[in-house]
């Protein structure tokens, strides 16, 4: 399965309709000879794909999609605090409010046979940085043919470029300015640099990364999403 090259990541797969139809017909006749399995549950699903389980590349990947569901068996926030020992706190709303974003310091990996443990300093992203996350997955996949776990995958990683702002407190990339006296900041060229200092991390530790950034965001939208009702002034 792959995206459609002709419309970036949006709209169909390129499937003909008869061949759409043949596979849905062999799919309900076999949904039907299965036994019975349990419902499943309420879910976040994960960005990009179905609730059901089936791929299918999201139709919007300029940020919304982000606030889409991902499985989960508890409270969001419960999770963070128990997996990572995370608290949102009012401030952190009075910053996303006011500023757009805010930061949390996070032990990603625990000293491990007297290893020093490594802790991050992870960021939500802003709007804007979403869609220049994108900008720069579209430029790189435009010609690749890949599939939705590979997309995934790449997009994972260009946001992470975003929200991993430090390493052990410092800065992990180098920034970048467009002029030789280093005052005018150059925001592409710097996630661009942010993204291949990924690289250097092992697969163990980007993973882990990846997946408390991931986190992090789905419990504050959720958080948001419990108290919009809130928001509504009662008579």
């Amino acid at each position: 399965m792959q995206v459609n090259q002709n419309n970036g990541f949006k709209g169909s797969f390129g499937i003909p309709p008869h061949m759409k139809a043949a596979m849905e017909t062999a799919e309900k006749a076999k949904a039907e000879n299965a036994a019975p399995t349990e419902a499943a549950p309420k879910a976040y699903a994960d960005e990009g794909y179905a609730l059901d389980g089936s791929e299918e590349v999201s139709e919007n990947t300029t940020g919304e999609d982000s606030l889409v569901q991902k499985s989960v068996d508890k409270d969001p926030l419960e999770m963070l605090k128990e997996n990572y020992d995370i608290e949102i706190t009012g401030e952190d709303i009075q910053r996303i409010i006011f500023k757009g974003y805010t930061e949390k310091d996070v032990i990603v990996l625990p000293s491990i046979l007297g290893s020093q443990p490594l802790i991050a300093t992870f960021k939500t992203l802003t709007g804007a940085e979403y869609e220049l996350a994108d900008e720069k997955l579209a430029e790189e996949i435009r010609d690749i043919r890949m599939t939705n776990d590979g997309f995934a995958a790449r997009r994972g990683v260009w946001l992470l470029a975003y929200g991993l702002k430090k390493i052990q407190g410092k800065l992990y990339y180098k920034q970048k300015f467009s002029d030789d006296a280093g005052k005018v900041f150059d925001k592409k060229a710097t996630l661009e640099s942010r993204k291949n200092a990924l690289g250097d991390f092992s697969p163990v530790v980007l993973s882990r990364m990846m997946a408390i950034q991931s986190d992090l965001t789905i419990a504050i939208n959720y958080l948001f999403s419990e108290a919009k009702g809130s928001f509504v002034k009662k008579p």
